[in-house]
Formats: structure tokens, C-alpha cells, sequence
């Protein structure tokens, strides 16, 4: 989860020439909150030799270092951020404090928070109309930055690219 597709620290806050756009849906962004409203066996897991080899409390600014909101100053391509208020794995609270983040350093980015969608977690991943209408959102916002070939005009022309005899 920490390598949320692009938008992890040592991608596009760090090599952003490698990047012309970045797209995170539920991000990992802050460890240090995290640690806060998950369960002991969550810091358990980052306390284990082969990641952060100690808790928060004697490591503090390694939990800081690894949290992409210590960095939203580095942005420097458009992005596109989603979340789920009922998501029970990234809370929302969570993905909001690197939203502020970046508002407060004047970055180029878009909010989308979704309100209760079915699926929690993996509310853009379920196959209803409206995830793969969020999908094709995701799919537009990119588009227009890659500027790809061909273009779907829609979500059920995007989905019927995916997904061959789907009605």
C-alpha cells in the first residue's frame, strides 16, 4: 500500500521528470496517522527488521520520512486523488491531511471524495455503474495529459474495451 501507484514519494515527488500526471486512489500518505487508529499488529508489521526495524515512538521522523505528505511541496505534475469515507483500511481523515497539504503548498491536483460508495477500499474496483463511471473519470483525467492514440468517449465504451461481451 505505501507504492500507491504513482503518487509514492520516491516516484512522483522525487523523479517527477520520469511523470507527465499521477493518479492515487485511497493513498497511504501519512504513517504517523496511520499508526494512530490502526491496531498494535499495523506498527508491529513497520516495526519488523525488514521495514522500519523500530515503533514510531523511537523512530519518529523515519515514520515522517516515509509519509508522502511530508513532501506535497514537491509536486510538481497535475494529480488526481480519490478516496472512500467508508473506506476501514485508508480512513479518509488520512488522505485529506495530504490534500491540505498539498493546497497549502499551491499544488496542481484534484479531490474526489466519494461518500459511502459500496466496496470500501476497492469502491472504484467493483463492477457497478458508478465505479466504472469513477474509472472512467480516472481514464479522462489521465487522458488528457497523456493525450493517448485513441480515446474512449465513455465508461461503457472504456469497459467494453476491458471487459470483451460485457452488455
Amino acid at each position: 500500500p505505501l507504492n500507491d501507484l504513482i503518487l509514492c514519494k520516491k516516484h512522483l515527488f522525487f523523479f517527477p521528470d520520469n511523470y507527465k500526471v499521477g493518479f492515487s486512489g485511497v493513498p497511504v500518505s501519512d504513517l504517523v496517522m496511520r499508526i494512530g487508529y490502526k491496531d498494535k499488529s499495523y506498527e508491529k508489521y513497520f516495526s519488523a527488521p525488514y521495514h522500519i526495524g523500530k515503533n514510531l515512538e523511537e523512530a519518529p521522523e523515519e515514520y515522517i520520512r516515509r509519509s508522502p505528505v511530508s513532501y506535497a511541496h514537491k509536486l510538481t505534475k497535475p494529480v488526481l486523488i480519490n478516496t472512500n469515507t467508508n473506506d476501514d483500511d485508508v480512513y479518509a481523515i488520512e488522505v485529506k491531511q495530504l490534500v491540505a497539504a498539498l493546497k497549502n503548498a499551491g499544488k496542481d491536483f484534484q479531490f474526489d471524495l466519494y461518500e459511502n460508495l459500496p466496496g470500501g477500499h476497492g469502491f472504484d474496483r467493483i463492477d457497478t455503474k458508478l465505479a466504472r463511471q469513477i474509472r472512467f473519470k480516472m481514464y479522462s483525467f489521465l487522458a488528457k495529459y497523456l493525450h493517448p492514440s485513441f480515446e474512449f468517449s465513455s465508461s461503457d465504451e472504456l469497459s467494453r474495451a476491458a471487459y470483451p461481451g460485457m452488455k
